[in-house]
């Protein structure tokens, strides 16, 4: 695990020297918005699913009525 973590580490260096420091630097920005957004909608998904049952099973007793 940790040969791998190395590995990686120098990848990035390796990318940071080949873009440089400014285009790196907003190439890492875009990645970490990226992340933030999927982070974001698997938590409006799982909340959408949380809220679904007792919406669908209040919706059905109002019919019921």
């Amino acid at each position: 695990m940790r040969e791998r973590l190395l590995d990686l580490l120098e990848r990035l260096v390796g990318v940071q020297e080949a873009l440089g420091d400014e285009a790196f630097n907003l190439a890492c920005q875009r990645a970490k918005l990226a992340v933030a957004r999927v982070a974001m909608e698997h938590a409006t998904n799982r909340a959408t699913r949380k809220a679904l049952p007792s919406t669908v099973s209040d919706a059905a007793k109002e019919s019921r009525h």
